[in-house]
């Protein structure tokens, strides 16, 4: 498999789409060469629910185990709620948003994806792979809460596949 990163290059398995180079990637078939588009990474974002909704949000998929406070369902525009992937009502009461507990609770709520449901990850994976997906999230802390873990573990799965 050949790729170019040179700009100017041009190398097999580069095509022009609307004067923007474009890789493919190549693959050998029976009867020759097929060009096979190359996918581009995951697009998931976060956003609080308690934050006003936006046209490039994409999907809007909820990862609370509970409907946030004060929100409702009609503005909230929530396209699917994965209670099931949340954290534990233990995990989350012992964390209790307690900045020197992050490490662990990360290894904990990871753990306890692995150990999710297998048709609800299925899911999630299928609409992380090929939309732009938004994980809304009620908590005030916008780098340490269960999304960013979520996140980050379906990034990490989506580049294994």
């Amino acid at each position: 498999m050949k790729t170019c990163v040179v700009p100017q290059a041009r190398c097999p398995g580069e095509i022009a789409y609307q004067g923007v180079r474009i890789r493919q990637v190549v693959r050998r078939v029976d009867k020759g060469m097929q060009a096979v588009p190359h996918r581009s990474p995951p697009d998931i974002r976060l956003k609080r629910a308690y934050d006003d909704v936006a046209d490039d949000d994409g999907i809007r998929i909820l990862v609370e185990r509970l409907w946030p406070r004060g929100v409702k369902r009609e503005t909230a525009a929530v396209e699917h709620w994965f209670k099931g992937l949340a954290p534990s009502p233990d995990l989350r009461r012992w964390y209790n948003h307690q900045p020197e507990r992050w490490p662990e609770f990360r290894l904990r709520y990871e753990a306890e994806l692995d150990a999710a449901e297998q048709s609800l990850m299925d899911e999630l994976t299928r609409l992380c792979q090929d939309n732009r997906v938004t994980f809304i999230f009620a908590a005030r802390d916008t780098e340490r809460n269960s999304a960013v873990v979520l996140r980050d573990y379906m990034l990490a799965k989506l580049s294994r596949v």
